[in-house]
């Protein structure tokens, strides 16, 4: 029983933040103007250019590798600890900006946390099911 709610729980979260990741990708690549909402200039063609090879081009490798990785041999529980490293590194960068720039940030950047916390709680948790269920005699 425990090894489907795994199974189903993990699978969930690869295939939704996999899906996230590709369309934030396509979507920085197609238009990476929106990145000037973060403050990033986007005013000239390299810099255009940058923002969509090193953003977009990230997004869309690691939203790929997530969906397909089973393909190359990476398991779910493989999958599902990337995101966590992942999303647990865009949460301690957020936290580094509350400690070195608190006063001048937005609200959006607030938002953003909160939402990178509860993505990286979800997937802490499906790591921890994802080994209970590998190692279910040694608990």
């Amino acid at each position: 029983m425990i090894e489907k709610v795994c199974e189903h729980y993990s699978g969930f979260l690869v295939i939704s933040l996999g899906l996230l990741l590709t369309l934030l990708g396509v979507t920085t690549m197609i238009h990476p103007q929106i990145m000037g909402r973060y403050g990033l200039v986007t005013a000239d063609a390299h810099a255009k250019s940058t923002i969509m090879a090193i953003i977009g081009g990230a997004e869309i490798g690691l939203g790929l590798f997530v969906l397909f990785g089973q393909k190359l041999g990476a398991t779910i529980s493989a999958r599902t600890c990337l995101l966590l490293f992942l999303f647990a590194g865009l949460l301690s960068g957020r936290l580094l900006g509350v400690i070195l720039h608190y006063p001048e940030l937005p609200s959006v950047f607030f938002r953003e946390a909160v939402l990178e916390l509860i993505i990286a709680s979800m997937l802490s948790i499906g790591v921890y099911l994802n080994r209970r269920n590998n190692h279910q005699g040694n608990f």
